[in-house]
């Protein structure tokens, strides 16, 4: 879909963001379009995990995928699903990955120092 509507490099698969960016801001009939068919092909993605998971809510990340005006269309095809969703943009935008093993290497390093103390106490 990415490459039918132009949005990928050359010779590619990877999305250029800054290409789907600019194709999807503005209120011009082609912008309006690239909108609704990504937000159609991203919520039928969403339908498909929501069918195998049932989740209360999706997190949409990424570099397109917190954009504003993608992710309006995403929820809006999202509300016409079988099963409708929540859709909520990500709040860690940058270093996502390292954020969640950061997170985790304070989780286990509170249980650890926890599980010290208890030991210690006895």
């Amino acid at each position: 879909m990415f490459s039918e509507l132009g949005l990928c490099y050359p010779d590619s698969t990877a999305v250029d963001v800054a290409k789907l960016a600019t194709s999807v801001t503005g209120s011009a009939r082609a912008a309006r379009t690239t909108r609704l068919v990504l937000g159609t092909a991203v919520g039928g993605v969403i339908s498909a995990a929501v069918a195998l998971t049932d989740p209360a809510v999706v997190i949409i990340g990424g570099t397109w995928g917190i954009n504003p005006l993608v992710l309006e269309e995403v929820r809006a095809a999202c509300e016409r699903l079988a099963r409708p969703v929540a859709i909520r943009p990500s709040l860690v935008t940058g270093d996502a990955p390292l954020a969640g093993a950061r997170t985790q290497a304070v989780h286990e390093l509170q249980s650890a120092i926890t599980q010290y103390r208890t030991t210690l106490q006895r």
